[in-house]
């Protein structure tokens, strides 16, 4: 595409320029007497810009996706079903310490946001159904309430230490409805029998599902953020 010069609004001296969208990036430049342009993506800036490597660095354990986007990094986990160690609040105050099966957990976190959600799935698979994680404190998204408990950023190394941060606070009464079809109203009960049975497994057909899969969860959650 060519343009006249005098349609080049820049500082003398100035041999380029790049103009932003909200997808698509316009570079200008000078060629003689006439501005070229040509349509750019975000991603070949990136590397136009950045000389330094992109790494990782060392993932935290069970990370299955890691990405930039412009809300943050964001990260996702993937858990096999184990047995945990929870304190739960039935009266305010009281926490009882319980060992619960869990089944199958994906742990999501972008920017200082996390979230927790069920699988049946013995891997993860991004076609596969997600369901409510059993658990209180989550809400209807499986975005984790941390109270006025900080949580840091997943740029800063914050993915691990809030995963271990959301098992070693006491769970509360709070977004325990319709999280459990053994106990509707208030899933600490099932929890609760869990425990005292001395289960190894969580009961599968207990789970309560989301109507979405993991690979739509995660794109709906990276876009979700970027809104925001």
């Amino acid at each position: 595409m060519k343009r006249r010069a005098r349609d080049f609004f820049a500082p003398p001296g100035t041999q380029a320029a790049l103009f932003m969208g909200a997808r698509l990036c316009q570079f200008q430049y000078q060629q003689g007497s006439e501005i070229r342009s040509k349509h750019v993506t975000p991603s070949t800036i990136r590397l136009a810009f950045n000389e330094e490597p992109l790494d990782t660095g060392w993932l935290a354990r069970g990370v299955v996706r890691w990405g930039m986007t412009p809300a943050g990094v964001f990260a996702v986990g993937y858990y096999a079903p184990a047995v945990y160690k929870l304190s739960i609040e039935f009266d305010k105050g009281r926490a009882r310490r319980l060992r619960v099966p869990m089944p199958a957990i994906v742990f999501a976190g972008i920017g200082h946001n996390y979230y927790v959600w069920a699988m049946k799935e013995n891997r993860p698979n991004p076609k596969a159904a997600l369901f409510y994680a059993p658990l209180p404190n989550l809400n209807e998204l499986g975005l984790i309430c941390f109270g006025n408990n900080a949580h840091p950023d997943v740029r800063d190394g914050g993915f691990a230490t809030s995963w271990q941060m959301f098992w070693d606070a006491p769970f509360s009464g709070h977004h325990a409805k319709s999280r459990s079809r053994r106990a509707p109203a208030d899933v600490r009960t099932h929890l609760l029998q869990l425990s005292n049975a001395r289960a190894t497994k969580f009961p599968l057909s207990a789970l309560l599902p989301m109507d979405v899969t993991l690979g739509d969860a995660v794109e709906r959650l990276i876009y979700r953020e970027r809104r925001r």
